[in-house]
Parts: C-alpha cells; structure tokens; sequence
C-alpha cells in the first residue's frame, strides 16, 4: 500500500534514512497480514537499503530470507531478481563457472 509506495520511493530518491523505517513499517504489517509475496517483496527492498547503504552483511541476510520467502509464495520471478543481486554482490557464493574467471 501507501507506505510500502512512500518508502520505495524515498529509497528511489537516495534517502534511506526515510525509507528504512516505512520499508520496516511495511514488512510488519505485510507479516500481519499474513501476504506472503508482500513479505517477500519487502524482505528484497529491505536487502536493497542495507546493500546501498554499505550493510553487506545485513543485506545478504534480508536477500537470502526474500529468497526463501520466495519460494514459499512459489513465486520464483521474485527469487530470480533476488538472487540475482545477491550474486552480484558475492559471485563467487553462487559457485558461477562464468564468476570465477580470472
């Protein structure tokens, strides 16, 4: 809803100080809720402002708990764009033939 829009875009704009606190905000309602993609969903975006604010850590732990949420609501689009930014951030961690050139 509302809040997940306002916190995607005050993340789209740079400020993550204000996205992270709606994104949370959204997270909890959508576990309320019972919305398993939404939970997913926001798990990723979660990943996303961890990843850009340097929180690599955090944001391999939000990516890889979106990835299972994922597949839980059987939506294995959403696991692909996942999984995808967790490996750009660690290729080697997905075991790639091609990321291990050298």
């Amino acid at each position: 809803g509302t809040v997940r829009f306002l916190g995607q875009l005050s993340f789209l704009e740079g400020d993550y100080d204000a996205s992270l606190p709606l994104l949370e905000e959204c997270l909890a309602l959508e576990r309320e809720l019972g919305s398993v993609q939404r939970v997913a969903e926001a798990l990723g975006f979660l990943g996303r402002i961890a990843e850009a604010a340097g929180r690599t850590a955090d944001a391999h732990t939000l990516y890889r708990e979106s990835l299972a949420t994922f597949a839980e609501a059987g939506n294995p689009a959403g696991a692909d764009d996942v999984l995808r930014r967790l490996l750009a951030m660690d290729p080697v961690a997905g075991n790639e033939p091609t990321t291990r050139r050298r």
